[in-house]
């Protein structure tokens, strides 16, 4: 590989590392840091191969496609992380698939609330929870509260969601 190739090659690997977190939607500020951290610690490895090449030019294809292949492969799981929900939220979305998440929800709520009340109440109340949730709420925010994460927005539907299911089971 001549030294020109390897600069272009490291160029188009930069490139492919700022791209990464611009199409992931990260903040102004991050993109830089996530640029280098990318670039740098997708290139560690690869560099330490060359390295045993003695820095050659004619050694450096190797640590290169490897380079290439470890941002690949980091830049992917980017893009599926950052499209992980809402690609979950439009297959829920399909009304099979809603019934059988309705079921679990309704299920899971059951379970956990079946001694609180009569059957009848905690059954009409978690049907309500379970169908509002699933109709009020997308899938990735389940997912989010699930996870625990602390969005106020959606802690505040929730609670909202259960106490009128609560008021009306108990009419």
């Amino acid at each position: 590989m001549s030294p020109k190739a390897i600069v272009i090659s490291i160029v188009v690997l930069l490139a492919v590392s700022i791209a990464t977190p611009v199409m992931v939607h990260a903040p102004v500020e991050g993109v830089i840091v996530y640029s280098v951290v990318l670039f740098v610690v997708t290139g560690i490895v690869p560099i330490i191969i060359w390295a045993f090449g003695r820095f050659r030019a004619r050694n450096a294809i190797v640590p290169i496609v490897v380079w290439g292949g470890f941002l690949f492969l980091s830049s992917a799981v980017a893009l599926l992380a950052v499209n992980f929900g809402p690609m979950l939220d439009k297959i829920m979305a399909d009304p099979e698939m809603k019934k059988g998440y309705i079921a679990s929800l309704k299920k899971s709520c059951i379970d956990r609330n079946g001694n609180l009340a009569s059957a009848a109440t905690v059954a009409a109340q978690c049907d309500c929870e379970a169908t509002r949730m699933a109709n009020e709420l997308r899938f990735s925010e389940m997912m989010d509260a699930l996870k625990g994460k602390q969005d106020r927005g959606l802690q505040q539907k929730v609670k909202d969601i259960v106490a009128q299911c609560q008021r009306a089971a108990q009419r």
